[in-house]
C-alpha cells in the first residue's frame, strides 16, 4: 500500500504532510482545494479499506479519514510487532543447542536472526530500550 500511495503522489494524505485546506475561502464560501482534497482523501481511504481483510475493516470503519484509518492500522500493527519482536528476543535469548545437530541448532539460530534483522530493517517504531535490547542480544549470539 504504501508503494501504491508513493507512486501516486499521495503518501502525503496519510502521513499528514498534504493537510487539509481550510473549508471556506477568503470569500466565505466553500473552498474548491477542499472539496478537491476531501474527494481524493476519500478515495485513498476507500483503496484502504479495500486492501483489508473484515477483521481489520471492523476496527477502521468508523474513521473518516485516510490519516484516521491509516494511523489506526499503525497502532494496531505495531503493538502486534512488538509483542512478535519481544517473543523473538525471549526465543533467542533461550535459545540452546540440547539435542539438536550442530547443522539444526545453527540454522535455527540464523532464522531467528533473519527474521529480527527483517524486522527492525522494516523500520517499525520500537522503544529505544527495546532497540538496544534486542540488537545486543542479537550481536552477542552473532560474536559468541
Amino acid at each position: 500500500m504504501v508503494t501504491y500511495l508513493r507512486g501516486q503522489h499521495l503518501f502525503g494524505y496519510v502521513d499528514e504532510s498534504i493537510l487539509s485546506p481550510f473549508f471556506l475561502s477568503d470569500t466565505a464560501t466553500v473552498n474548491s482545494a477542499y472539496t478537491d482534497w476531501v474527494q481524493q482523501d476519500q478515495l485513498i481511504l476507500s483503496t484502504i479499506i479495500l486492501s483489508l481483510s473484515e477483521n481489520l475493516i471492523a476496527q477502521i470503519i468508523s474513521l473518516t479519514t485516510s490519516q484516521a484509518a491509516w494511523s489506526a492500522l499503525e497502532n494496531l500493527f505495531a503493538s502486534k510487532t512488538q509483542a512478535r519482536l519481544g517473543q523473538l528476543h525471549f526465543q533467542l535469548a533461550t535459545l540452546k543447542k540440547g539435542s539438536d545437530s550442530i547443522t539444526d541448532f545453527f540454522f535455527a539460530k540464523q532464522s531467528f536472526l533473519l527474521i529480527l534483522w527483517l524486522l527492525l530493517a522494516a523500520n517499525f517504531r520500537l522503544q529505544s530500550s527495546i532497540h538496544i535490547c534486542l540488537l545486543v542480544s542479537a550481536l552477542s549470539t552473532i560474536l559468541w
